[in-house]
């Protein structure tokens, strides 16, 4: 009798520690929608996976801005812009070190060349504001910030106390429920929260390039800044020299650091 009550109070406390374990563990699911000058909403499942010390967004077979073939359209405006086209490429992965303080991520240039980028993880100077409101079952607060020239509203949730959110945005004193960016046009909301979570074998693994070597933001920064002048010569031909406004809008600005 005595080795059966031994053996169960050690399975309750492997099993309590266990959870101890997963506890500091979660996975988040976001959807990403681009509203573009046409009208149209494009919509992106994208996921968050956190541990005490470390995080991975993950977004699955993203698109390249300039691979393969295009499609020019008139939006409603009457300019001409270049469809993003729907060949695939491999996931681009956003890899947060919080010990370290490092960020490694996988991009794609604006010519669909896949680049392995180290940084550091943003700071956002967040603004707390004193709206409130309830998103699904969390009591949220608003916020809002400005980043590599971008301004974002963010509505954050203590139910969650975790300070990230999607993309490279975090640094709130709650999880990020819905998060936009009026530059782009670009919005996030979160669609499911497992937190704790208890399945052991989510493992968040940094990236590591195929081949050469992480470079540094600003590198990054330069090339994607020397591609995006050539797609816009590209598509001033395309126009036969018409001088409209053509821009090609990314998440960040490559001028700010």
């Amino acid at each position: 009798m005595k080795i059966s009550i031994f053996i169960t109070q050690l399975i309750c406390c492997v099993s309590f520690l266990s959870y101890g374990q997963n506890a500091d563990k979660g996975k988040f699911t976001y959807e990403r929608q681009t509203l573009s000058d046409d009208g149209r909403t494009e919509s992106q499942i994208e996921y968050l996976f956190y541990s005490k010390s470390e995080s991975m967004y993950v977004i699955y077979g993203a698109k390249s801005p300039n691979s393969g073939d295009t499609t020019l359209l008139t939006d409603k405006n009457g300019r001409t812009v270049m469809e993003i086209n729907k060949k695939e490429n491999d996931d681009l992965t956003y890899y947060m070190n919080f010990k370290s303080n490092e960020l490694l991520s996988t991009e794609l240039l604006s010519n669909g060349q896949r680049c392995y980028v180290q940084d550091v993880i943003p700071k956002l100077n967040w603004k707390l504001l004193p709206e409130k409101k309830q998103i699904g079952s969390y009591r949220c607060q608003r916020a809002s910030a400005l980043f590599r020239c971008a301004e974002y509203e963010a509505w954050f949730t203590t139910d969650i106390p975790l300070s990230v959110g999607p993309w490279k945005v975090g640094g709130l004193p709650g999880l990020i429920v819905s998060l936009s960016n009026k530059r782009t046009k670009i919005t996030y909301k979160l669609l499911s929260a497992k937190y704790p979570l208890i399945e052991s074998s989510v493992v968040i693994v940094a990236p590591i390039p195929s081949k050469g070597k992480f470079m540094s933001f600003k590198d990054f920064a330069t090339k994607e800044k020397a591609e995006q002048e050539k797609m816009i010569t590209f598509l001033r031909a395309k126009f036969n020299g018409d001088q409209k406004a053509v821009n090609i809008v990314r998440p960040e600005c490559y001028d700010e650091k």
